[in-house]
């Protein structure tokens, strides 16, 4: 992907941080939001006609769609991996609220099968820069913690 190609956004799951999301990539140079997609057909063209953004009933619609590099999952945490792996397997990057899942395996089936379509997965943990995680995190490496 060439430094002047936007990354093609789409976002599954248009809740309440949702708002968050969309406010964080309208001011990426480098991203574009292109799609949406929830299970609220009310809310989802509400919300699609509002943005002038595409919508989608259901996953497997928007995956195929070619001009979308990578999705965003905001999903309630137990649709996370298999939402992921609709995404993944289609060759889509993916960035995912927390956690990857509540199922242990199906979230190392999720980064498997990522492996396999060579596609990112990322996992938003906004609070890692946060000074307490950053405190933690240096007790933990000295061994105090």
């Amino acid at each position: 992907m060439g430094s002047n190609k936007k990354i093609m956004l789409g976002v599954v799951g248009i809740g309440s941080i949702f708002k968050t999301h969309y406010k964080a990539i309208t001011t990426m140079k480098g991203a574009e939001l292109v799609a949406l997609c929830s299970r609220s057909e009310d809310k989802l063209h509400k919300e699609s006609q509002k943005l002038g953004i595409k919508a989608y009933r259901t996953v497997d619609e928007m995956v195929l769609n070619p001009d979308i590099d990578a999705i965003i999952v905001l999903t309630p945490p137990y649709a996370h991996a298999d939402i992921g792996l609709q995404v993944v397997r289609a060759g889509k990057h993916l960035l995912i609220e927390k956690p990857l899942d509540i199922d242990e395996i199906k979230a190392q089936e999720l980064l498997e099968e990522a492996e396999k379509n060579n596609v990112i997965v990322s996992v938003i943990s906004q609070m890692r820069f946060g000074k307490a995680v950053q405190k933690t995190k240096k007790l933990i490496d000295s061994g105090k913690l």
